[in-house]
């Protein structure tokens, strides 16, 4: 099971158009609603080549609901906190029982998955990667590594 994290989960209208006219008025023939966001495309991916993933964001209100009806292929397990990029990583993982990144560490931990996949908080992750699911067998501290030049 792979795990993937939406921060900001989005709704992708698409609308198909007959022979578009630039500066008139166009009328659609069909529109299709997507999720979107950074989580949900990958996991969107992910089940297109097969590999079995669970969704972690914050659903709610209009987004939400549309959300959930329209995402028959995914799984998502909904979290009501999120970690921002300018919060503390302990705090925020001591914190913020019900984030997507300590929902998903705990699922991990459990064995309900694999991997966790995350464009969020990069502290956040590995603070929350070495408290909550503990620290591969010889590994006495994890590590960040960048790619230059970035």
């Amino acid at each position: 099971m792979i795990y993937t994290v939406t921060f900001n989960p989005s709704l992708d209208y698409v609308m198909k158009v007959k022979d578009f006219e630039e500066g008139k008025t166009n009328r659609s023939y069909q529109e299709t609603i997507y999720p979107g966001g950074k989580g949900f495309n990958v996991s969107t991916i992910l089940q297109c080549l097969g590999l079995e993933n669970t969704a972690l964001g914050f659903i709610a209100g209009f987004t939400g609901k549309e959300i959930e009806q329209v995402s028959d292929r995914l799984k998502i397990k909904n979290a009501t906190e999120t970690i921002q990029m300018e919060d503390t990583p302990t705090i925020a993982i001591k914190h913020k029982k019900d984030s997507s990144m300590v929902v998903g560490f705990k699922m991990l931990k459990e064995g309900e998955g694999d991997v966790f996949i995350s464009a969020g908080n990069s502290g956040a992750l590995l603070t929350g990667a070495t408290l909550l699911v503990g620290r591969i067998k010889g590994i006495d501290r994890p590590a960040l590594a960048g790619i230059l030049p970035a």
